[in-house]
């Protein structure tokens, strides 16, 4: 074989390299531009599509039966876009009523923005949501329309919503950055938006930053109800699993006053659990407890969004805290109690599903309320709550209680030996007091009050003095609520007294069926 052979073969190879590239760049084009091509042309308002969208949506809120009255329009190229109205979310497929409701949705994005799993979008507008009592929250909730506010003059955007909570007004607005042009607008949330949002009489202000890391900071927060404001900063990031670290601190906008929360949210479990310490620095009780204080911010608004346990009672067993677990560690430094002196003060609050702990409480170091347990008695559809022996000190009552019998001021501190409320749900948002009785060295507390109005709290109740024990009820809860209350009431190798009050109720077996009832089907 000649060498001008071998050079003539290999100027071959070497020229068909650039062709053959070319060629895979062409054949490349054309198998995009066919898929982009077929992708442009689906789409459109046949049933196929409509039971499809019908299926999704089904599949979001578990598998519930859904309609679709109306699919306007829904296309995949160059736009991913939704247009539906009238989705009706049912509960069971024989209900006449949905649980969930829209009457208009259009939401859009590009197409290459959903593939590079960007945040930008060109459409978004809701109109007429509603979601019955118990989907999304604690009460009804009802959007009247989300929509984006381009201010093409000013080149600004806003996302705007409105609507109400159970019968309370709500609105919102959050700042969006612009791109593209007229016809082609896009928006998304910027590395640092402010928002505004306001429920009854509650303001709410905040800027999100993004941060760069990967973690979600809220910054220059401020809650606002009447003359009181609560400000603070808050980080939200993820951790290993499923894990959020919730990290901040919240300052009494008239004090100074600081309280601090180092937490971790665990959203692998259900419900939730939260857990973590709470700890601050030189603060007085009366800024951050009672009907005047900064935190009744937090209770105004708890109320609002329907987690008042006393208006809920039976039906919603988790609104003490929230829908979470919950093992929090208070360790607060120096607080000024109602007699000036600084006091160390630490506690424990634990929820597991519907029962709660709170204590015992030390103040300096001392025993200064043991235990107070709170759960429900299912069968009878009543609040029962626990006050465990030990030692009481009067003044922790004082923040809680405005109308405390004069005998009972003039001491230091006395020994509980057991006490008992025993609350359930009467007309008109109003609760009835079965029970309320505090035993203690001979002695015992009651209260005048046979019902609590509904814009009272125990802080309202008047309070009195008796010589003698009050009748406490035997109250019956089931095997869960048992060893939760058992692990406490047994502490130590005396039994504590409250234990006699509580009888277990046994799980009911299946039964087997009877002869009888075993068709013949069945016994083939």
């Amino acid at each position: 074989m000649s060498d001008t052979y071998l050079k003539n073969e290999e100027v071959k190879e070497k020229s068909s390299l650039p062709t053959r590239f070319l060629k895979f760049v062409f054949f490349v084009c054309l198998f995009f531009s066919v898929i982009f091509l077929v992708l442009g042309n689906m789409g459109g308002s046949n049933d196929e599509y409509k039971q499809a969208v019908e299926s999704y949506i089904s599949r979001f809120f578990g598998g519930r039966v859904t309609h679709v009255d109306t699919l306007v329009n829904v296309n995949f190229f160059p736009s991913i876009t939704l247009n539906v109205k009238g989705v009706n979310v049912m509960s069971h497929a024989q209900d006449t009523i949905p649980v969930f409701t829209v009457d208009h949705l259009v939401a859009s994005m590009s197409f290459w923005d959903v593939a590079t799993q960007s945040t930008w979008f060109k459409k978004f507008y809701v109109e007429g949501l509603r979601a019955m009592r118990g989907l999304l929250g604690a009460q009804e909730v009802y959007v009247e329309k989300i929509y984006v506010d381009h201010d093409t003059e000013a080149k600004t955007a806003q996302l705007r919503g409105s609507g109400k909570l159970g019968i309370h007004a709500w609105d919102f607005t959050g700042d969006l950055e612009i791109a593209g042009s007229k016809g082609s607008y896009k928006y998304t949330f910027g590395q640092a938006f402010p928002v505004a949002f306001h429920l009854a009489d509650i303001e709410a202000t905040a800027t999100f930053i993004k941060h760069e890391d990967g973690y979600l900071k809220l910054e220059n927060v401020v809650l606002k109800s009447d003359e009181r404001e609560l400000n603070g900063e808050v980080t939200l990031s993820l951790l290993e699993g499923r894990l959020m670290k919730f990290k901040g601190d919240l300052k009494d906008a008239t004090s100074g006053e600081v309280l601090s929360f180092d937490t971790v949210i665990d959203m692998a479990q259900y419900p939730s659990k939260y857990s973590g310490e709470i700890t601050s620095d030189g603060l007085t009780l009366s800024n951050w407890v009672g009907e005047q204080s900064v935190m009744s911010i937090i209770m105004r608004l708890k109320t609002l969004l329907g987690h008042d346990i006393l208006n809920q009672l039976p039906t919603m067993p988790r609104n003490v805290i929230g829908n979470f677990d919950t093992d929090l560690q208070f360790n607060l430094s120096k607080v000024r109690l109602a007699d000036g002196v600084e006091r160390d003060i630490d506690f424990k609050l634990v929820q597991e599903n519907d029962r709660l702990k709170f204590g015992p409480l030390h103040v300096g170091g001392e025993d200064a309320l043991p235990p107070l347990l709170v759960f429900f008695e299912y069968e009878k559809g009543k609040l029962v709550s626990i006050l465990e022996d030990g030692n009481v000190d009067v003044s922790v009552l004082r923040p809680f209680a405005k109308h405390l019998p004069s005998k009972l001021m003039t001491q230091d501190k006395f020994i509980s030996t057991c006490g008992m409320a025993i609350l359930s749900p009467a007309n008109q948002g109003q609760v009835n007091i079965d029970l309320l009785g505090l035993n203690f060295d001979n002695a015992a507390i009651t209260v005048q009050e046979k019902v609590m109005g509904a814009e009272q709290s125990v802080l309202d109740l008047h309070y009195q003095y008796r010589g003698g024990d009050v009748a406490l009820q035997t109250v019956s809860v089931n095997e869960d609520t048992y060893d939760f209350l058992a692990a406490s009431l047994e502490r130590s190798s005396a039994a504590s007294p409250c234990g006699q009050y509580l009888t277990k109720v046994e799980r009911k077996k299946p039964q087997e069926p009877s002869a009888e009832q075993v068709s013949p089907k069945t016994q083939e």
